[in-house]
Protein backbone atom coordinates (compact mmCIF):
# COMPACT_ATOMS: atom_id res chain seq x y z
CA UNK A 1 0.00 0.00 0.00
CA UNK A 2 1.31 3.46 -0.95
CA UNK A 3 1.93 6.19 1.58
CA UNK A 4 1.36 8.83 -1.12
CA UNK A 5 -1.68 9.82 -3.10
CA UNK A 6 -1.20 10.29 -6.86
CA UNK A 7 -1.60 14.07 -6.36
CA UNK A 8 1.17 14.09 -3.73
CA UNK A 9 3.40 11.97 -5.96
CA UNK A 10 2.77 14.41 -8.83
CA UNK A 11 3.74 17.43 -6.71
CA UNK A 12 6.94 15.77 -5.53
CA UNK A 13 7.88 14.67 -9.04
CA UNK A 14 7.08 18.16 -10.33
CA UNK A 15 9.50 19.61 -7.77
CA UNK A 16 12.23 17.19 -8.81
CA UNK A 17 11.57 17.94 -12.48
CA UNK A 18 11.79 21.69 -11.86
CA UNK A 19 14.89 21.51 -9.63
CA UNK A 20 16.77 19.31 -12.10
CA UNK A 21 15.58 21.20 -15.18
CA UNK A 22 13.88 18.12 -16.59
CA UNK A 23 16.57 15.77 -15.25
CA UNK A 24 19.38 17.58 -17.09
CA UNK A 25 21.11 19.24 -14.12
CA UNK A 26 22.21 17.58 -10.91
CA UNK A 27 20.25 14.38 -11.53
CA UNK A 28 21.93 11.20 -10.34
CA UNK A 29 20.94 7.63 -9.67
CA UNK A 30 19.10 8.58 -6.47
CA UNK A 31 17.12 11.22 -8.36
CA UNK A 32 16.02 8.70 -10.95
CA UNK A 33 15.24 6.13 -8.26
CA UNK A 34 13.04 8.69 -6.47
CA UNK A 35 11.31 9.51 -9.77
CA UNK A 36 10.62 5.83 -10.38
CA UNK A 37 9.23 5.45 -6.86
CA UNK A 38 6.92 8.41 -7.45
CA UNK A 39 5.83 6.98 -10.82
CA UNK A 40 5.06 3.70 -9.08
CA UNK A 41 2.90 5.69 -6.66
CA UNK A 42 0.78 7.33 -9.34
CA UNK A 43 2.82 10.30 -10.56
CA UNK A 44 2.28 11.05 -14.25
CA UNK A 45 4.63 13.05 -16.49
CA UNK A 46 1.62 14.12 -18.57
CA UNK A 47 -0.01 15.64 -15.47
CA UNK A 48 3.26 17.35 -14.54
CA UNK A 49 3.63 18.90 -17.99
CA UNK A 50 0.13 20.33 -17.60
CA UNK A 51 1.24 21.96 -14.32
CA UNK A 52 4.03 23.81 -16.14
CA UNK A 53 1.88 25.16 -18.97
CA UNK A 54 1.27 28.91 -19.09
CA UNK A 55 -2.04 30.49 -19.97
CA UNK A 56 -2.14 32.83 -22.97
CA UNK A 57 -2.10 35.98 -20.81
CA UNK A 58 1.05 34.84 -19.00
CA UNK A 59 2.60 33.85 -22.31
CA UNK A 60 2.00 37.35 -23.72
CA UNK A 61 3.35 38.98 -20.54
CA UNK A 62 6.45 36.81 -20.75
CA UNK A 63 6.95 37.98 -24.34
CA UNK A 64 7.16 41.58 -23.10
CA UNK A 65 10.46 40.68 -21.44
CA UNK A 66 11.77 39.58 -24.83
CA UNK A 67 11.41 43.09 -26.21
CA UNK A 68 14.26 44.39 -24.07
CA UNK A 69 17.11 41.92 -23.58
CA UNK A 70 20.78 42.81 -23.36
CA UNK A 71 23.73 40.44 -23.21
CA UNK A 72 26.05 42.22 -20.81
CA UNK A 73 29.78 41.42 -20.72
CA UNK A 74 29.24 38.79 -23.45
CA UNK A 75 27.78 36.23 -21.02
CA UNK A 76 25.14 37.79 -18.74
CA UNK A 77 21.62 38.18 -20.14
CA UNK A 78 19.49 40.97 -18.68
CA UNK A 79 15.79 41.19 -19.55
CA UNK A 80 13.62 44.13 -18.51
CA UNK A 81 9.88 44.61 -18.22
CA UNK A 82 9.01 48.12 -17.07
CA UNK A 83 5.28 47.48 -17.30
CA UNK A 84 4.62 44.81 -14.69
CA UNK A 85 1.07 44.81 -13.42
CA UNK A 86 0.80 42.34 -10.56
CA UNK A 87 2.65 39.98 -8.26
CA UNK A 88 2.34 37.19 -10.86
CA UNK A 89 4.91 39.06 -12.94
CA UNK A 90 7.55 38.03 -10.38
CA UNK A 91 6.85 34.42 -11.35
CA UNK A 92 7.10 35.33 -15.02
CA UNK A 93 10.44 36.99 -14.31
CA UNK A 94 11.78 33.77 -12.83
CA UNK A 95 10.54 31.86 -15.89
CA UNK A 96 12.24 34.37 -18.21
CA UNK A 97 15.49 34.08 -16.24
CA UNK A 98 15.31 30.28 -16.54
CA UNK A 99 14.66 30.44 -20.28
CA UNK A 100 17.51 32.89 -20.95
CA UNK A 101 19.97 30.25 -19.77
CA UNK A 102 19.13 28.40 -22.98
CA UNK A 103 20.76 31.18 -25.04
CA UNK A 104 24.18 30.32 -26.41
CA UNK A 105 27.09 31.68 -24.33
CA UNK A 106 24.78 32.96 -21.54
CA UNK A 107 26.04 31.68 -18.18
CA UNK A 108 23.79 33.79 -15.96
CA UNK A 109 20.54 35.64 -16.50
CA UNK A 110 18.65 38.40 -14.75
CA UNK A 111 15.02 39.38 -15.32
CA UNK A 112 13.87 42.70 -13.89
CA UNK A 113 10.24 43.73 -13.56
CA UNK A 114 8.90 47.05 -12.32
CA UNK A 115 6.05 46.58 -9.84
CA UNK A 116 4.85 49.82 -8.32
CA UNK A 117 7.79 51.68 -6.81
CA UNK A 118 10.07 48.64 -6.67
CA UNK A 119 11.99 46.53 -9.16
CA UNK A 120 12.03 42.78 -8.63
CA UNK A 121 15.11 40.92 -9.89
CA UNK A 122 15.14 37.20 -10.59
CA UNK A 123 18.53 35.63 -11.34
CA UNK A 124 19.59 32.21 -12.60
CA UNK A 125 22.96 30.62 -13.34
CA UNK A 126 24.14 27.55 -15.20
CA UNK A 127 26.29 26.77 -12.16
CA UNK A 128 29.45 28.59 -13.22
CA UNK A 129 28.40 31.95 -11.75
CA UNK A 130 27.26 32.64 -8.19
CA UNK A 131 24.18 34.81 -8.72
CA UNK A 132 23.57 34.85 -4.97
CA UNK A 133 26.81 36.82 -4.48
CA UNK A 134 25.89 39.21 -7.28
CA UNK A 135 22.42 39.92 -5.86
CA UNK A 136 23.69 40.26 -2.30
CA UNK A 137 25.10 43.59 -3.54
CA UNK A 138 21.48 44.59 -4.17
CA UNK A 139 20.40 43.37 -0.69
CA UNK A 140 19.09 40.17 -2.21
CA UNK A 141 19.90 36.55 -1.66
CA UNK A 142 19.17 32.99 -2.62
CA UNK A 143 21.31 30.13 -3.81
CA UNK A 144 24.38 29.82 -5.98
CA UNK A 145 22.29 29.18 -9.11
CA UNK A 146 19.02 30.98 -8.26
CA UNK A 147 18.57 34.27 -6.43
CA UNK A 148 16.35 37.32 -6.15
CA UNK A 149 16.34 40.91 -4.97
CA UNK A 150 14.08 43.95 -4.65
CA UNK A 151 15.41 47.41 -5.54
CA UNK A 152 13.39 50.47 -4.55
CA UNK A 153 15.20 53.10 -6.65
CA UNK A 154 13.52 52.62 -10.04
CA UNK A 155 14.43 50.60 -13.11
CA UNK A 156 17.36 52.67 -14.36
CA UNK A 157 19.00 52.68 -10.94
CA UNK A 158 18.35 48.94 -10.56
CA UNK A 159 20.05 48.30 -13.91
CA UNK A 160 23.06 50.41 -12.94
CA UNK A 161 23.34 48.65 -9.58
CA UNK A 162 23.05 45.22 -11.21
CA UNK A 163 25.70 45.96 -13.84
CA UNK A 164 28.01 47.34 -11.15
CA UNK A 165 27.51 44.16 -9.09
CA UNK A 166 28.23 42.01 -12.15
CA UNK A 167 31.38 44.04 -12.89
CA UNK A 168 32.61 43.62 -9.31
CA UNK A 169 31.91 39.89 -9.44
CA UNK A 170 33.73 39.40 -12.76
CA UNK A 171 36.59 41.81 -11.93
CA UNK A 172 37.11 41.59 -8.16
CA UNK A 173 40.50 43.35 -8.25
CA UNK A 174 39.16 46.56 -9.81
Amino acid sequence: ESLLTPAEANMLLAGITLDTRNFTKGAGTKTFAAAMYLRDNGASYDDIQDLFKANITDYKQEALFGQKIEVYRHCMAIAVNEFGSDAGDKILASRVADNLLMVEEVVASFALVQLGDSVHVSARSNGTVNVQLILESLSGGGRYDAAGAVVRNGMQQALLMLKDAIDKYLDPED
